[in-house]
Order: C-alpha cells, then sequence, then structure tokens
C-alpha cells in the first residue's frame, strides 16, 4: 500500500495550441482539466496500474469538488479533508515546437485543524495496512513546513516507511527526520548540497566539464549519508541515479521526442514505489526492479498527452540500461 499526501493539490488546465504570440489573443486547439499536485499524480499512476494505493488531501469549494469528481472518475482511491478555502487551479500551455509552460496558483494557507486531519487519517491508515510507504509530495502552504516531517516521524513510529518530494522549509525539515527516501530533481539535489546551481551549463554540466550523471551520483551519496536514507534524482532526459547506504546507480532509457514532460517526475517516484511497495520488491537496482521501473514509467509519461493515463502500459521496463556507478 502507498499512501500520498498532496498538502496543495489542484485543477490543472491545459491549452494546446499550435503557436503563441505574446501579447496577442491567441487560440487554443483544445484544453481540458484534470486532478493535480504531486501526491495525487503518483496515486493516479499507481491506480490505473493496479497498485494498492490510498490519496489523502484537502478540498474545499467548487474547484474541490471538480476534483474529488474527477478522481472518482480516474478510479483513483482518496480520503479528503473538507475545508472552506477553495482549491486552486493552476494552468499548463503545451504549444507545438516549445517546451511546456506551467504556472501554478499560490498555495492557499490552510488552518491548523485541517493538517491534523491528515495526519489522523494517514495514521488510521497506517493501522490499517502495515508496511505501507507514506510519500508527502509537492508544494506546502504556509504555515505547514512541518507537515512532511511530521508525516514521517508518524511512518517511523508505526513501522511504515516514509517519502518526501518536496522543497524549501519543508524538505529542510523532512530531512532532519531521516525519511527513507527522497526525490529531487537534479537542480533541487545540487542545491540541497550547497551548490550554486548557476554554474552549472544547460546540459548539467560543471565549469569542469563534469556530467550531470557523475556530479549527481556524488551529490545523492553525500545526501544519503547525511540522512541514512536513499536519493532518487531525476536527471530529466538523462533518467535518474538512486543511491543509498550500499552504493549508487544510473538508470536511462532510449531517448524519445517528449509530448509532453509534465508530471513525469511524479510517474517516475510512482513506478519507483510500485515496486519498491509491494510484497516482493526484490534487489532496487536489479534489472526489472524499482529503478527500471521508474525511469521507464517516466519515459512513458512524457510520450503522453497528460498526466491522467497509463503509464505502466506505455512503460518498456526491459529498454532502461542500468549502470553501477560505486
Amino acid at each position: 500500500m502507498i499512501l500520498t499526501v498532496t498538502p496543495a493539490p489542484g485543477l490543472d488546465r491545459t491549452y494546446r495550441a499550435a503557436q503563441m504570440l505574446e501579447g496577442r489573443v491567441n487560440r487554443a486547439i483544445s484544453s481540458e482539466v484534470e486532478a493535480s499536485g504531486k501526491g495525487v499524480n503518483v496515486s493516479r499512476a499507481l491506480a490505473a496500474a493496479g497498485a494498492a494505493t490510498v490519496a489523502v488531501l484537502p478540498l474545499g469549494g467548487p474547484e474541490g469538488r471538480h476534483l474529488a469528481e474527477l478522481l472518482t472518475a480516474d478510479a483513483v482511491p482518496f480520503l479528503a479533508v473538507q475545508t472552506s478555502i477553495p482549491t486552486r487551479t493552476n494552468t499548463t500551455l503545451a504549444v507545438v515546437g516549445h517546451s511546456t509552460t506551467k504556472m501554478n496558483a499560490p498555495s492557499p494557507g490552510l488552518p491548523e485543524s485541517v493538517w491534523d486531519d491528515v495526519k489522523r487519517i494517514v495514521e488510521d491508515l497506517l493501522l490499517q495496512h502495515p508496511g505501507a510507504w507514506v510519500l508527502c509530495s509537492g508544494s506546502v502552504p504556509a504555515g505547514a513546513d512541518q507537515l512532511p516531517a511530521q508525516l514521517v516521524e508518524l511512518a517511523r513510529r508505526l513501522g511504515a516507511r516514509s517519502a518526501v518530494d518536496s522543497s524549501g522549509a519543508a524538505l529542510d525539515a523532512a530531512l532532519a527526520a531521516r525519511p527513507d527516501l527522497i526525490a529531487p530533481n537534479h537542480l533541487e539535489l545540487a542545491e540541497l548540497i550547497g551548490v550554486d546551481v548557476h554554474t552549472l551549463d544547460p546540459d548539467g554540466r560543471d565549469s569542469a566539464g563534469t556530467s550531470l550523471v557523475e556530479l549527481a551520483s556524488g551529490w545523492a551519496q553525500q545526501l544519503s549519508a547525511r540522512t541514512g536514507g536513499a536519493v532518487l534524482a531525476t536527471l530529466g532526459a538523462g533518467g535518474a541515479v538512486y543511491a543509498d547506504g550500499r552504493g549508487c546507480w544510473h538508470a536511462v532509457a532510449p531517448a524519445i521526442v517528449p509530448v509532453n514532460t509534465v508530471g513525469a517526475g511524479d510517474a517516475l517516484l510512482a513506478g519507483f514505489l510500485s515496486v519498491a511497495g509491494s510484497a516482493n520488491p526484490g534487489e532496487i537496482p536489479a534489472p526489472g526492479g524499482a529503478l527500471a521501473t521508474a525511469v521507464a514509467w517516466g519515459t512513458a509519461a512524457c510520450a503522453m498527452q497528460s498526466t491522467s493515463g497509463d503509464v505502466a502500459g506505455g512503460a518498456d521496463v526491459t529498454a532502461v540500461r542500468i549502470t553501477a556507478l560505486s
């Protein structure tokens, strides 16, 4: 069982266009709306693959009701804490020949009672599902920076495993709580180690020409040693590196022409947890294991129009190449 907590869910409206002229009225070819939020994306990918998951999240206003309807339509199991504060709406612009552009609305602050209810729901679920994973994923509203750390501590107390995919003060607090897994992208990873990301070129190399894979490998091992847990770092088209106390590995899939990269990191994490959270997870870096599944799902997500499809169905785990780095 994988429980996901999304502190700042939202409705994600995507506009697709053949071109976009700045300062002009532009017309979309199509538009769609879907439930969004990093934890929501992970649970949706897991549910589509038939993995046991429950999404826990606060919802409010007409937007919250719409989001709940979308989760139900996508057959995503969820438990919501109701609030009077409307759920946010985010906008994605997908223009042919251009990188996907995303504009996220601010995460509204919520009363402390909402977070108490979230933790109570998670505790109840963990008591029902011993050994489950708890993932706190996405941005955290003002005033809730301690939530990821509190969930890590709750998971540990109940014998569960914890994962965090967040940023800023919330991630700093979570690291101090020593989660079992953190899932940054390579820029977030660099910042956690104290590297000035402005010194990296567009391909992620440093001024000495060191490759992104080599750099990320060193950073991931440093962070793993600091937290005592594992690090799964995404490298975009370069795949991912995974480090724990046993070593570090790099996984990459054959190159594709991406259609939509939004949610690819969430799909990658979902793929990892689909195996790591199973009854027989096996060795994480083994062929066909959690790391290969992660990169295969993340790659498949980039070939899809939206985040609501079946990434597992389009994933080719056998095509992922894994290399031991240490």
